[in-house]
């Protein structure tokens, strides 16, 4: 775990140290109302609050020692690494150490990650929270019925789409050891759900998410993700060269993972959840197969697999710029980079995965 870490600080202290400034225009703004929240208290309630209160929470700690932009740096670059460490924690959860440590180490290294990472912007922020919650939900903490939903709002108060992308890997996860339980406390978890979750979200699309945008999230949802915006949206996240092999080399390996994880989920005969001691389980039935298919480490592929998906549709739907000419929708189909961060982290596992199988095996011979 020390190795990614240590790169990941590596990089980012390197470009901290040839980009004496801040070069995105957005973090300037951030930075003014984080500044102007510690001055005079003055500053709007809306979309990106979460974010401010934190980032000036964090220069009022630092910045005595520090100045104002490199206390915000810092604060950036700690989401970053913290980052880092939750997907090394998620893919030792799903394939052990070694996968864990490559997942790591591309994510330390993905050059928009690391661009975004050193600046005070929201989109590092935004997505350390989203999977901070997906970790706490899917551990046996007694309180992560309380400290989830304050996450996860804070993420979604900040970046209203990832409400989208990550409220299903969200139930899966919290739903997950609810699954021997009694009618009563599953139905109580429905109320839960619905109350906590879906109603504030219904508040939050109708009084500050409907004015965010020209149109509203249902006309964008009609209106945006048409074929050939998916396919340019994959077409960006996919490519990392000029080169149409390595381009195909990449689209294809998430393919190939989904297909080994699948294999080796069944082939490992995963351990019942609920029981601390590995039982092996026959796959003789169909209540015995899903309990397999209902593992920490099906789930938490699965879990990735749903946020990378939605994630894909919603930046199709959300990101892209456009205008109204003579009644006509015209779509930039350029793609600010910071929406690719997050698909690109989450294709950390389906990229790392092959390759730990690969490096465990030779270990073992």
């Amino acid at each position: 775990m020390v190795i990614p870490l240590i790169i990941g600080l590596f990089c980012r202290v390197y470009l901290i140290l040839n980009c004496p400034t801040i070069y995105y225009f957005d973090a300037y703004t951030y930075l003014d109302a984080a500044l102007k929240l510690l001055n005079n208290g003055s500053v709007k309630f809306s979309i990106g609050f979460p974010f401010v209160f934190t980032l000036a929470s964090a220069i009022k700690t630092l910045s005595p020692i520090l100045g104002t932009i490199d206390a915000s740096r810092v604060f950036s670059t700690g989401c970053s690494l913290l980052i880092i460490y939750i997907l090394y924690r998620f893919g030792e959860i799903i394939g052990g150490k070694v996968l864990g440590t490559l997942i790591a180490i591309i994510a330390s290294i993905e050059p928009y990650f690391i661009s975004y990472a050193i600046v005070p912007h929201n989109d590092v922020f935004t997505i350390m929270v989203a999977l901070l919650t997906l970790w706490l939900a899917r551990s046996n903490w007694r309180y992560r019925f309380v400290i989830c939903p304050l996450l996860f709002f804070s993420a979604v108060l900040t970046r209203p789409e990832f409400y989208v992308i990550f409220i299903i890997p969200l139930i899966l996860l919290l739903s997950h050891r609810l699954r021997s339980h009694n009618l009563k406390k599953k139905s109580i978890f429905v109320v839960y759900l619905t109350t906590i979750y879906i109603l504030p979200f219904i508040l939050l699309l109708l009084f500050i998410v409907g004015s965010y945008t020209r149109f509203s999230i249902v006309e964008r949802i009609v209106l945006f993700p048409t074929q050939e915006l998916l396919i340019n949206t994959a077409q960006i996240i996919f490519i990392f060269s000029g080169d149409f092999l390595a381009n195909l080399t990449f689209a294809l390996l998430p393919a190939i993972t989904v297909m080994m994880l699948i294999l080796s989920t069944v082939a490992s005969v995963e351990t019942i959840p609920t029981k601390r001691v590995p039982i092996a389980v026959r796959l003789s039935s169909l209540k015995e197969i899903k309990s397999v298919f209902c593992s920490y480490k099906a789930l938490l592929v699965l879990s990735f697999l749903v946020a990378f998906i939605v994630a894909l549709a919603t930046i199709s739907v959300y990101a892209y710029s456009y205008k109204i000419v003579d009644g006509e929708i015209l779509v930039n189909f350029s793609l600010t980079p910071r929406y690719i961060i997050l698909p690109r982290i989450i294709l950390a596992f389906a990229f790392a995965y092959p390759f730990s199988w690969v490096i465990k095996k030779c270990l073992v011979e």
